[in-house]
C-alpha cells in the first residue's frame, strides 16, 4: 500500500530506518549462533562486538528520539515504558556477555540475549511502529528520521568496515 500523503511517506522512511537496525542486527544474531561449533571464537567475538555496538547505538537514538514521542500518547505509552525496561535488560546481557570467556556459559546468555533482543523488537514493530500514524507528527518523524539517519552517518564514518562483509 501506497502512502498517500507526505506525512505518511515521511513516518514509513523513519520506521523504515528503524527496521533495517533490527534487520543488520539479526543477520549478527544469526552469524554468531552460526559459529556456536567452532573452535576458534575469535570471529564470534568480533561479530559480537560489531552487535554490541549496533545494538548500543539504535538503543540510545531511541531512548532520546523515538521513544519520547510513544511515551507521550496514551495509545502507545504502556508499550514505550517496556521497550526501555527491554533495552535496560539488553544492555545488561551485552555487558555480561562482553567481559565473559566465550565458553558454555557465554553460549545460553547469548540464546538469552538473542531470544529477548528479536522479542523486543518484534514488540516495537508491531505495537509502537504500529500505532505510529496516530502518535507522531510530520514534524516528528521527518526530526526523527533526520537524527537517526546522522547517528549513522556519525557510526559509519568513525567505525572500519565490518569483518565478514555484513550487508548494509
Amino acid at each position: 500500500m501506497l502512502p498517500n500523503s507526505y506525512n505518511e511517506r515521511w513516518l514509513m522512511h523513519t520506521l523504515q530506518l528503524l527496521e533495517d537496525d533490527h534487520q543488520q542486527a539479526i543477520l549478527l544474531m544469526h552469524r554468531i549462533k552460526a559459529q556456536f561449533g567452532q573452535a576458534d571464537a575469535s570471529t564470534r567475538l568480533q561479530a559480537f562486538s560489531q552487535l554490541k555496538e549496533a545494538l548500543m547505538l539504535h538503543a540510545r537514538v531511541e531512548e532520546l528520539h523515538v521513544y519520547p514521542v510513544f511515551q507521550q500518547s496514551e495509545i502507545t505509552r504502556d508499550s514505550a515504558r517496556q521497550a526501555l525496561d527491554d533495552h535496560r535488560a539488553i544492555k545488561t546481557l551485552l555487558q555480561g556477555l562482553q567481559g565473559m570467556s566465550p565458553g558454555f556459559e557465554w553460549v545460553a546468555r547469548f540464546d538469552e540475549l538473542y531470544e529477548r533482543a528479536t522479542r523486543h523488537m518484534k514488540m516495537e514493530e508491531e505495537e509502537l511502529f504500529g500505532h505510529s500514524a496516530g502518535v507522531m507528527t510530520q514534524h516528528e518523524a521527518e526530526e526523527i528520521a533526520r537524527k537517526v539517519e546522522v547517528a549513522k552517518t556519525e557510526v559509519r564514518a568513525e567505525a572500519p568496515a565490518p569483518a565478514g562483509g555484513i550487508p548494509e
